[in-house]
Parts: C-alpha cells; sequence; structure tokens
C-alpha cells in the first residue's frame, strides 16, 4: 500500500452492509461515485459532515472507520502529556 493513503476501514464497512458505492453515493447525496471511491482507496479524507454520516449510516465510530490514525493521534497527545509534565 502507497504510504500516502489514508488507511480506513470504509469498504470494508460498505460491504458487511450489503451496500453499493452508487447507494452510499445517493443516500449522502454526494456528488458522484469518485467520491467515494477516492475516501476508500485512502487518497482523499471525506469532510466532518460526511464522515458523521459515514458513521451513521455503517452504525459505527471514527476510530472503527479510520483505526490507524485514531491510534496515531491518542499516541500523540499521550506522548505530549507526558512530556508537559
Amino acid at each position: 500500500m502507497d504510504d500516502s493513503r489514508i488507511p480506513n476501514r470504509l469498504k470494508h464497512h460498505r460491504k458487511y452492509f450489503g451496500l453499493l458505492q452508487n447507494e452510499v453515493i445517493k443516500i449522502l447525496r454526494l456528488g458522484d461515485l469518485s467520491t467515494i471511491s477516492r475516501w476508500e482507496q485512502g487518497i482523499a479524507f471525506p469532510s466532518t459532515i460526511h464522515l458523521f454520516g459515514l458513521c451513521s449510516l455503517y452504525k459505527t465510530t471514527i476510530e472503527q472507520l479510520y483505526p490507524t490514525i485514531c491510534e496515531s493521534i491518542k499516541n500523540e497527545i499521550e506522548k505530549n502529556l507526558l512530556n508537559k509534565k
């Protein structure tokens, strides 16, 4: 996998719910198929409002959709808190 891509589990969750990309596009009222494709490939990141929409649609959390990013942020915050003491 390309290191510049944003690791995520969007495709996994979409398939788990038996949805096609074009169905997600319609449900979330997105512009076109390339939008969801770019998110799933990790080429682009959804806006905050679309991220909340994906969480609601897939009945999950941001941490489940983007576990690597969330873990990295958590570790960075903990590290910064320890350095502050």
